[in-house]
Protein backbone atom coordinates (compact mmCIF):
# COMPACT_ATOMS: atom_id res chain seq x y z
CA UNK A 1 0.00 0.00 0.00
CA UNK A 2 2.77 2.49 0.94
CA UNK A 3 4.62 1.92 -2.32
CA UNK A 4 1.51 2.80 -4.29
CA UNK A 5 0.87 6.01 -2.33
CA UNK A 6 4.48 7.28 -2.25
CA UNK A 7 4.66 8.43 -5.92
CA UNK A 8 1.48 10.48 -5.51
CA UNK A 9 2.83 12.09 -2.35
CA UNK A 10 6.13 12.87 -4.09
CA UNK A 11 4.29 14.43 -7.02
CA UNK A 12 2.22 16.55 -4.66
CA UNK A 13 5.34 17.70 -2.76
CA UNK A 14 7.13 18.54 -6.03
CA UNK A 15 4.22 20.71 -7.13
CA UNK A 16 4.63 22.79 -3.96
CA UNK A 17 8.23 23.69 -4.83
CA UNK A 18 8.45 26.70 -7.17
CA UNK A 19 9.78 25.63 -10.56
CA UNK A 20 12.33 28.47 -10.57
CA UNK A 21 13.86 27.01 -7.41
CA UNK A 22 14.37 23.67 -9.10
CA UNK A 23 15.74 25.22 -12.27
CA UNK A 24 18.10 27.70 -10.57
CA UNK A 25 19.04 26.43 -7.13
CA UNK A 26 19.55 22.70 -7.52
CA UNK A 27 21.97 22.95 -10.47
CA UNK A 28 24.06 25.47 -8.53
CA UNK A 29 24.24 23.17 -5.52
CA UNK A 30 25.14 20.24 -7.78
CA UNK A 31 27.78 22.32 -9.57
CA UNK A 32 29.37 23.31 -6.26
CA UNK A 33 29.49 19.67 -5.15
CA UNK A 34 30.91 18.52 -8.51
CA UNK A 35 33.58 21.19 -8.48
CA UNK A 36 34.76 19.99 -5.06
CA UNK A 37 35.60 16.63 -6.66
CA UNK A 38 38.09 18.55 -8.81
CA UNK A 39 39.49 20.33 -5.71
CA UNK A 40 37.78 23.56 -6.70
CA UNK A 41 36.29 24.67 -3.40
CA UNK A 42 33.91 27.59 -3.13
CA UNK A 43 30.88 28.40 -0.99
CA UNK A 44 27.26 28.47 -1.97
CA UNK A 45 27.11 32.10 -0.83
CA UNK A 46 29.96 33.05 -3.17
CA UNK A 47 28.24 31.34 -6.08
CA UNK A 48 24.93 33.12 -5.52
CA UNK A 49 26.68 36.47 -4.99
CA UNK A 50 28.79 36.06 -8.11
CA UNK A 51 25.68 35.52 -10.23
CA UNK A 52 25.20 39.28 -9.88
CA UNK A 53 28.79 40.10 -10.93
CA UNK A 54 30.38 40.48 -14.31
CA UNK A 55 32.56 37.53 -15.34
CA UNK A 56 35.77 39.54 -14.82
CA UNK A 57 34.83 40.24 -11.19
CA UNK A 58 34.28 36.57 -10.24
CA UNK A 59 37.05 34.65 -8.52
CA UNK A 60 38.36 31.68 -10.49
CA UNK A 61 36.98 28.93 -8.25
CA UNK A 62 33.48 30.38 -8.27
CA UNK A 63 33.66 30.96 -12.01
CA UNK A 64 34.59 27.31 -12.52
CA UNK A 65 31.70 26.13 -10.33
CA UNK A 66 29.35 28.25 -12.43
CA UNK A 67 30.73 26.60 -15.57
CA UNK A 68 29.65 23.27 -14.08
CA UNK A 69 26.16 24.70 -13.57
CA UNK A 70 25.99 25.87 -17.17
CA UNK A 71 27.33 22.53 -18.42
CA UNK A 72 24.72 20.66 -16.38
CA UNK A 73 21.97 22.85 -17.82
CA UNK A 74 23.23 22.41 -21.40
CA UNK A 75 23.32 18.65 -20.93
CA UNK A 76 19.78 18.67 -19.57
CA UNK A 77 18.49 20.77 -22.47
CA UNK A 78 20.24 18.56 -25.04
CA UNK A 79 18.55 15.48 -23.56
CA UNK A 80 15.16 17.10 -24.16
CA UNK A 81 15.95 17.34 -27.87
CA UNK A 82 17.49 13.91 -28.41
CA UNK A 83 18.61 10.80 -26.54
CA UNK A 84 22.01 10.67 -24.88
CA UNK A 85 24.63 10.78 -27.61
CA UNK A 86 28.36 11.33 -27.71
CA UNK A 87 27.60 14.91 -28.76
CA UNK A 88 26.02 15.52 -25.34
CA UNK A 89 29.31 14.58 -23.67
CA UNK A 90 31.26 16.81 -26.06
CA UNK A 91 28.90 19.72 -25.34
CA UNK A 92 29.18 19.31 -21.57
CA UNK A 93 32.98 18.86 -21.60
CA UNK A 94 33.42 21.88 -23.86
CA UNK A 95 31.48 24.04 -21.42
CA UNK A 96 33.38 22.78 -18.38
CA UNK A 97 36.79 23.25 -20.00
CA UNK A 98 35.88 26.54 -21.65
CA UNK A 99 37.15 25.45 -25.06
CA UNK A 100 36.01 23.35 -27.99
CA UNK A 101 36.43 19.65 -27.17
CA UNK A 102 36.01 16.61 -29.42
CA UNK A 103 36.30 12.84 -29.24
CA UNK A 104 39.63 11.43 -30.39
CA UNK A 105 39.38 9.59 -33.65
CA UNK A 106 41.53 6.48 -33.53
CA UNK A 107 41.58 4.03 -36.40
CA UNK A 108 41.41 0.28 -35.85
Amino acid sequence: MKARVAPAELKQAAELIPQSMLINTLPIMEARANSEIENVVTTTDKIFQSLQLETEEQDSTTKEALQYRTALFLGFVSLKDSPFYTQTVVLVCSEIKGLEMDIRKVTG
